[in-house]
């Protein structure tokens, strides 16, 4: 059951003014407060629905203190004549609730040239709160509650393009903005206005089926009608998600909690981004020049004031809607050489395009040397880079790795980075050229060597990045395959092998760091997303014709497009700053926890020295890269089951017990697929 406030506290004698209350959230809350025996103030665009509104809070509530006017946030012109009136009028205000809102809207300016959302989410609540600010200091203690989101985690304001001028517009990264701004204009008041007696609270009131998602028909077409089941079946009721609101806006004893952001009536911490004081403060200066707060409104508001400044006129902004992180690094690449596996196609291709961008020579590794060459042509001519270089590598041939690795050791000068990122997932049951199951092969053991073939290379180059492209379907491996190369042993699951893999690639990065440490190469792994590309290609054998289309449909319409998967690899080969990040497992370009399980350090060491076996490597490979090749690796249909001298001989807590698991693995049912594609829906929602 979602939290209540539990305050009985009267509101007798106060004055409450709460933005967008003639429907949703806002309605529930002015109806609890009305109950409570405060004068309710409606400040509301459409007055028409507000009159409704307060005639149906009269009548529930039995209290007829509660007045309409009118406010249109996407108008500073409105919010000063609002606030103007709101002076004039009344004696005190005890709580302001900045509660209106828009969500995801397509491209739309305000009145004055601002996107819609940053203009009325964020800066008209700015300018209202600062223009009512003496009021709230004469009626202290007095409260300021602002209605954030968990989307705030989406938020990453760009100072260079508030207005999503420079970028491709993505609505919901846009709702994020105005909603991480929420918290920073929460935070900063808080600071300013200390020892006045005025206090402030963020919150975010839960995923709820509101008329907030009236505008995602527009957004996202057809697939909006799926988001919007997902919200009515699993979130809350507008009811429920009044609750925090009113807790911020009644709970006796919270003065301590000032600045806080709240959710399911407690505080809670928010992104890490968002407790950024010094953007906090830039944010506020930065705003008071947007919305023209002369320099006596803007120290008559706070205890700091700002130089006067008229609102710019934006100038209208182009774009289309894109879901999802994107990294907005600037850095360039100019002299640096990148490599790249499987970057013919889908994150790789993408990943490869924008690093070319910034003027690196990319070198693509890929199996097929036709759509190799074609995607390098393809690269050149959008980026207008000509040093995009192709060569051949099959990374289910040991041989082909060593060949591969030979080359560019003898003809590269450099390597600066290095991004694992070819795969495949859920095939068959299949085996690469030297017997190991297909995906743990290709997309670790491959790797793997690779990446010990050219450390030498990286160490020359340093400083110098590995970027290893893992999954959240780590979470479904338990590294038996590496006691049982050929499932032999167990019914072959090919979700588990596919986790195997993926959860191989973290225990790698997390053993290369550790290894590397003090040379100055970093590494990474990243989740890059639920994201369609050919790698669902191999489903249909694996599901079924109709299992396969249900989960590759909800794929399609729900996660993220190449070029969005793409981002959290760009971000951990080209952000600055990251060197103390190394080991860590990145998704949406933050570092994010992996399965507990990842943190094993006897695990991840003794799957290197396993795998150092398994490849041919008798000595670890990053100390003489030249000595590797003399060697041959294990040949599992000789040794079956495990390579000799047994990797695992003493084995992780972590790891599958076969003793508590007799026999074999169970494959993964059909409803874990079901409940993929639900969790992958619902949490888009969340996102929001």
């Amino acid at each position: 059951m979602p939290a209540m406030c539990q305050s009985k506290a009267r509101l007798d004698g106060k004055t409450v003014l709460i933005t967008g209350a003639n429907q949703g959230i806002g309605f529930e809350t002015a109806k609890d407060l009305a109950g409570r025996g405060a004068k309710i103030i409606l400040a509301c665009r459409d007055l028409t629905r507000a009159q409704k509104a307060a005639d149906d809070i009269k009548e529930e509530t039995k209290n007829e203190n509660i007045i309409v006017h009118q406010l249109n946030l996407a108008s500073l012109a409105s919010v000063r004549s609002f606030a103007q009136k709101i002076n004039e009028t009344e004696e005190q205000l005890n709580i302001l609730i900045n509660n209106a809102g828009v969500m995801a809207p397509p491209k739309t300016l305000t009145d004055d040239g601002f996107e819609l959302q940053f203009g009325v989410n964020h800066l008209g609540h700015f300018l209202l709160t600062n223009l009512l600010l003496d009021l709230l200091k004469k009626s202290a203690p007095s409260r300021v509650v602002n209605v954030s989101s968990y989307a705030h985690n989406e938020g990453r304001l760009n100072f260079d393009d508030l207005q999503w001028e420079k970028r491709q517009y993505v609505p919901f990264d846009a709702y994020g903005d105005s909603k991480i701004a929420n918290i920073f204009f929460t935070r900063e008041f808080a600071r300013r206005l200390e020892g006045t007696g005025v206090t402030a609270y963020s919150l975010h009131p839960g995923v709820i089926k509101t008329d907030l998602y009236q505008h995602l028909g527009t957004s996202m077409g057809w697939k909006s009608g799926i988001i919007n089941r997902f919200a009515k079946w699993f979130g809350k009721t507008i009811v429920q998600g009044a609750q925090t609101t009113i807790h911020c806006a009644v709970t006796e004893g919270l003065e301590d909690k000032t600045g806080q952001y709240f959710s399911d009536c407690a505080p809670k911490r928010p992104n890490s981004r968002a407790m950024d004081d010094g953007v906090a403060k830039r944010l506020w200066e930065v705003s008071e020049k947007l919305v023209g707060l002369s320099q006596q409104e803007a120290s008559e508001g706070s205890s700091e004031g700002a130089a006067q400044a008229e609102a710019p006129a934006p100038k209208p902004v182009k774009g289309s809607t894109m879901p999802g992180i994107m990294c907005w690094s600037n850095a360039r690449l100019d002299g640096k050489t990148v490599l790249i596996t499987g970057a013919n196609k889908g994150m790789g291709f993408e990943t490869a395009k924008d690093l070319a961008r910034r003027g690196a020579k990319i070198i693509l590794a890929c199996r097929d040397l036709t759509r190799a060459q074609k995607a390098a042509d393809d690269i050149k001519e959008e980026t207008k880079n000509e040093n995009i270089i192709v060569h051949q590598l099959n990374l289910a041939s040991l041989a082909s790795v060593r060949s591969f690795a030979q080359k560019i050791n003898e003809t590269e000068e450099q390597l600066n980075i290095l991004i694992n990122n070819a795969g495949v997932m859920m095939t068959p049951k299949s085996h690469t050229e030297d017997g190991f199951e297909l995906q743990f092969g290709v997309n670790y053991l491959g790797h793997f060597l690779l990446t010990n073939l050219l450390l030498d290379l990286l160490k020359k180059s340093a400083p110098s990045r590995v970027v290893s492209v893992a999954a959240y379907a780590h979470h479904a491996g338990m590294l038996e395959t590496i006691n049982d190369l050929r499932w032999e042993k167990r019914e072959y699951d090919p979700l588990d092998a596919f986790g195997d893999s993926k959860i191989a690639l973290i225990f790698f990065t997390r053993e290369l760091a550790r290894r590397m440490q003090g040379t100055g190469v970093t590494a990474y792994s990243v989740h890059p997303g639920v994201t369609y590309t050919d790698h669902f290609s191999n489903l249909e054998p694996s599901l079924g014709s109709w299992r396969s289309a249900f989960v590759t449909t909800a794929v399609r319409w729900l996660g993220k497009s190449a070029l969005q998967g793409a981002q959290t690899t760009i971000h951990c080969a080209v952000t600055e700053g990251l060197e103390d990040k190394t080991g860590q497992y990145f998704c949406d370009c933050a570092p994010k926890q992996p399965n507990n399980r990842t943190s094993d350090a006897a695990a991840g060491r003794g799957l290197w020295e396993a795998s150092e076996k398994i490849v041919g490597l008798s000595q670890p490979g990053y100390q003489d890269n030249s000595a590797l090749h003399q060697h041959g690796p294990v040949n599992p249909a000789q040794h079956p089951g495990q390579p000799s001298s047994k990797p695992w001989s003493t084995q992780p807590s972590t790891l599958v017990n076969s003793a508590q698991h007799p026999g074999q693995l169970s494959p993964t049912p059909w409803s874990t697929w079901l409940g993929f594609a639900v969790v992958l829906g619902f949490g888009l929602v969340l996102g929001v």
